[in-house]
């Protein structure tokens, strides 16, 4: 299982541990929806192309991940890596949470640790690759950041 946690109070920039273990460090763009993620030594970028486009994890520039939110209106993502297909959604329409299936399966969640903090556990089976946790974590705090700028303004 994985915790993630924001920097700082008002950070939108994470940190991702496996127990009391660094894994990686998510920095979020101010303005856009991209970020950099290190992992190990190894920067990976993570960006949305276009306004309408994909969201897409690249390491060393080659797009290894790519997510599509098909209706505008739903907290829904399909995530594509290699030949494999999975689905992000939103674990219902009030709920923070998010859950991360196969065609067959589920595969875990994303779930905040309560209703007032940004950290969450991240409880994903471990046949899930590293790069589809990663975009899906990115894609669940980017959903967090659209959530609390609508709340805002």
């Amino acid at each position: 299982m994985l915790y993630i946690k924001p920097r700082s109070w008002l950070s939108w920039d994470f940190t991702v541990f496996r127990g009391d273990r660094l894994l990686a460090e998510i920095d979020q763009h101010w303005f856009r929806e991209e970020a950099e993620v290190t992992v190990g030594g190894t920067t990976c970028a993570l960006y949305r192309e276009g306004m309408l486009g994909a969201f897409v994890l690249s390491i060393d520039g080659q797009p290894v991940a790519r997510a599509l939110k098909p209706h505008l209106f739903h907290r829904r993502f399909e995530i594509t890596f290699e030949d494999q297909a999975y689905t992000l959604e939103a674990v219902s329409a009030f709920s923070r949470a998010f859950r991360l299936r196969s065609s067959t399966e589920d595969l875990g969640t994303i779930t905040p640790e309560n209703a007032l903090t940004r950290r969450a556990l991240v409880d994903l089976d471990d046949r899930v690759p590293a790069e589809v946790q990663l975009l899906s974590i990115w894609l669940v705090i980017l959903m967090w950041r659209r959530a609390s700028a609508a709340a805002t303004s």
